[in-house]
């Protein structure tokens, strides 16, 4: 009789332990699971800030950089009259400038919510009123033959593009530490479990050989 309760009593032993080890090992599994999930959020939202927002504005003020420079050069170069030289100046506004900057504005006006961090930087208010004076004024002397040149220009803010270029380098920084931490995740979750598996195979071993 004493025995079989002996028996009983190492059978539930070894039920109760087993299960504690499940339990835990469970546990830390979910544990790193969770850990896996908010790393996969913060890199396909970082993703969203590099593809819609900061990438397409690095590019674009590129291209306004650029295509000034070979308008300055034209202009340099070419020894132009001051007739063509306003010509030229108009090509470029109408066919660059102006679509960049129209470009610029909608990306601003739909994706501003992927701003990094909690408070818009001033640059970009800069960059606004800049482009929106240059547009105003172009318009009243183009469409309307009023000459505004008294009024000074709200020049290009390059805080703006300084802002858009340190926060695309950080962004992408962080994009590849988060594919290496999806990685080691995974590769940490595999070793979890299959430490868990063998500490169960290694528990009932001992138990079974402990009872022969």
């Amino acid at each position: 009789m004493l025995a079989s309760l002996d028996k009983i009593d190492v059978s539930f032993l070894v039920a109760v332990i087993a299960g504690s080890i499940t339990v835990i090992g469970w546990f830390v599994t979910k544990a790193l699971e969770r850990n896996q999930k908010r790393v996969e959020f913060r890199r396909a939202y970082i993703q969203q800030q590099i593809e819609q927002f900061y990438g397409p504005l690095y590019s674009l003020i590129w291209q306004l950089f650029s295509n000034s420079n070979l308008q300055d050069r034209i202009i340099r170069t070419c020894r132009l009259g001051s007739d063509e030289q306003k010509r030229v100046q108009q090509y470029f506004f109408e066919t660059h400038f102006f679509p960049i900057h129209q470009r610029i504005k909608e990306i601003l006006d739909s994706k501003l919510y992927l701003v990094d961090g909690t408070e818009m930087p001033l640059s970009v208010y800069e960059y606004l009123t800049h482009a929106q004076q240059e547009d105003i004024q172009r318009q009243l002397w183009t469409s309307h033959g009023i000459s505004t040149v008294a009024v000074q220009g709200t020049p290009f803010p390059q805080p703006f593009f300084t802002t858009v270029e340190e926060t695309l380098k950080k962004l992408m920084r962080e994009y590849e530490i988060s594919v290496e931490q999806l990685k080691s995740g995974s590769s940490a979750t595999d070793k979890a479990l299959a430490k868990q598996a063998e500490e169960e195979r290694k528990f009932m071993r001992d138990i079974a050989s402990e009872a022969r």
